[in-house]
């Protein structure tokens, strides 16, 4: 089994998403990998830009390797809303939380609430139909309130 291993960055300083299209690693002597830089698409009237950034200037977010209902790509930092089951007359109603990699568990987790480890489910435990993306972290803050 494979997955696509994808990145998407947010710039800090002008706070804009972007594709990243290239991550360069440096080897570094007793410290393993240093992150050195990262390549992304900015997109312009014209087209595709490619730009550079230091990893400070950015903040990477892995793709998770699933889509929603809409289809659309699940990253870390999204925001997404998943139908739970809540066992009574209500039945699925959907919570908002965020995804996050959870080491514990070395998985893409969703985190709801307190984002505590008893308020987290697996992402992939939530079939397609009932996840969705509202939003992510760095654009959409309020919706975290």
């Amino acid at each position: 089994m494979s997955r696509e291993i994808k990145f998407r960055a947010w710039e800090k300083k002008v706070g804009r998403m972007h594709t990243v299209m290239r991550i360069n690693w440096t080897d570094v002597v007793d410290v393993g990998l240093l992150f050195h830089g990262v390549q992304v698409t900015h997109p312009t009237p014209d087209g595709e830009v490619g730009m550079h950034f230091q990893a400070h200037e950015v903040e990477l977010m892995q793709f998770t390797g699933l889509l929603d209902k809409n289809g659309v790509e699940i990253y870390e930092g999204d925001i997404v809303a998943i139908d739970l089951w809540h066992g009574n007359e209500h039945g699925y109603i959907p919570e908002d939380g965020v995804i996050q990699w959870h080491e514990g568990s070395c998985a893409f987790k969703w985190f709801g609430g307190d984002k505590s480890d008893l308020n987290n489910y697996w992402l992939s435990q939530a079939d397609e139909k009932q996840r969705e993306v509202i939003g992510n972290v760095y654009q959409d803050k309020e919706l975290l309130k």
